[in-house]
């Protein structure tokens, strides 16, 4: 697709036909750097929930932290919201190490579908965190579990602490 008429299908904003342009095996990473900050663009401002499922699984097939910090960005815009936990999915392609206090306040804080994509992301991080960053997690988590001992939650925030711990430097 040429760059002038991939501009040109997001700026008439066909709903249908970008879910459809997105899902059609198009690779952010063979587009030019006009065409990716287009999209990118798209992504961070749009208010459709399923452009923004669609766009998110798109850029989770990148390898650039430009598409990581697009999804990250738009998943911050959501919190609270129920429409993030295919978002927060998309996350799971990358390591998202520098990220994970983000991700144990959604584990925390929002909704079991979302904390279950969030301990998914947790599961793929790479590491190193730091002593420090640790034991930050570790007192939310444990202040958590101490005061919502019957949550379904504290086997899920436990399993991913264990794996935290296994990162640190």
């Amino acid at each position: 697709m040429s760059t002038g008429k991939l501009i040109d299908l997001l700026n008439r904003y066909n709903e249908d036909d970008l879910i459809e342009l997105f899902d059609s095996g198009l690779k952010f990473d063979q587009l030019s750097n006009e065409e990716q900050d287009q999209i990118l663009s798209f992504f961070t401002s749009s208010k459709s929930f399923k452009l923004l499922d669609a766009i998110a699984l798109f850029l989770s097939d990148s390898i650039q932290d430009k598409s990581l910090n697009a999804i990250i960005e738009v998943v911050k815009r959501l919190r609270g919201s129920k429409h993030s936990s295919t978002l927060i999915f998309a996350c799971s392609e990358f390591d998202c190490t520098k990220y994970v206090d983000l991700f144990i306040d959604i584990m925390i804080m929002e909704d079991d579908h979302s904390t279950l994509e969030a301990a998914g992301v947790i599961e793929e991080m790479k590491g190193p965190i730091s002593d420090e960053v640790y034991n930050e997690i570790k007192n939310k988590i444990t202040y958590f579990i101490d005061n919502n001992r019957n949550s379904v939650k504290r086997d899920i925030l436990e399993e991913s602490l264990r794996k935290l711990s296994r990162l640190k430097d």
